[in-house]
């Protein structure tokens, strides 16, 4: 087993069965993770409080060699946010990034989130998210028409459209 010593956002989690849950943390060193917490639901668990999404906490994770697995082994809240705009500028972080893609801008940001540094507008937490992974809203055109004033960003696509052409894509769907 390796061991990391690390600072981490949580940025979402997911409920395996009654006691467990997997967890999806950025982390300053190993970028996106997930990893599990044994028993965290249980009512005298010590690990539920500093795992919550939008939380900056110092883990402990541990690391099996044979699947490459982690699990976390210690946590303890540093600060967490409840403004829900944060969380969910987390969460779109959350969609948006691969495992294991180490990015200090990206935790620096996020951190910001977590702590209440940033200030702007959930839109801007959005493009700011979309700047540092590579997809600069301000150098991007309409993925159908080529304009430039752009509206909205499709993650399931990967593709910014004006409005015309989002209100077109809408009414082909159904």
């Amino acid at each position: 087993m390796i061991e990391h010593d690390t600072w981490g956002v949580i940025l979402d989690r997911t409920r395996e069965d009654e006691l467990d849950t997997e967890y999806s943390i950025f982390t300053w060193d190993l970028g996106k993770v997930r990893a599990k917490a044994i028993s965290v639901r249980k009512p005298a668990a010590r690990l539920a409080g500093h795992l919550e999404p939008g939380t900056l906490s110092r883990l402990r994770l541990v690391q099996r060699v044979t699947d490459g697995n982690f699990r976390i082994a210690e946590s303890l809240m540093e600060e967490k946010t409840k403004d829900p705009r944060a969380i969910r500028a987390m969460i779109f972080a959350d969609q948006m990034t691969a495992l294991l893609q180490a990015d200090i801008s990206l935790f620096g940001f996020l951190k910001d989130l977590a702590t209440g540094s940033f200030t702007g507008s959930e839109a801007l937490s959005y493009r700011k998210i979309l700047s540092i992974i590579g997809l600069d809203p301000s150098e991007a055109v309409c993925a159908n028409c080529g304009s430039k004033e752009i509206a909205y960003f499709l993650p399931q696509d990967i593709m910014f459209l004006c409005h015309k052409c989002l209100s077109e894509k809408k009414q082909s769907i159904g």
